[in-house]
């Protein structure tokens, strides 16, 4: 990739959902876990975009293109599904708690 700013934000945006998870799991509650994992979506989808915005540039080829698409296409809903179980967790303790 030779656009340097267009790596950089791809760079950084990927970056961001392995932090982010790393953050969270420290959390010392389930609904603060939740809301890094939600910051790991976000971060998902701004990913994706640039990678997107890289393939019309040209600056991924096709193959680099479909490489990372199929990673997120398996990283993005195990991370929604991860969100939505961490969340119920909480819910529930949230319930149990006196």
């Amino acid at each position: 990739m030779h656009d340097r700013d267009l790596r950089w934000q791809l760079l950084r945006a990927a970056r961001s959902v392995a932090a982010n998870l790393a953050e969270g799991a420290g959390c010392d509650s389930q609904a603060a876990f939740a809301r890094y994992i939600a910051i790991a979506v976000a971060s998902t989808k701004e990913t994706e975009c640039h990678v997107d915005f890289a393939k019309d540039t040209g600056a991924l080829t096709p193959v680099q293109y479909a490489e990372l698409t199929a990673q997120l296409r398996i990283l993005a809903p195990r991370l929604v599904r991860l969100l939505a179980a961490v969340r119920a967790n909480a819910t529930r303790r949230a319930r149990s708690t006196p």
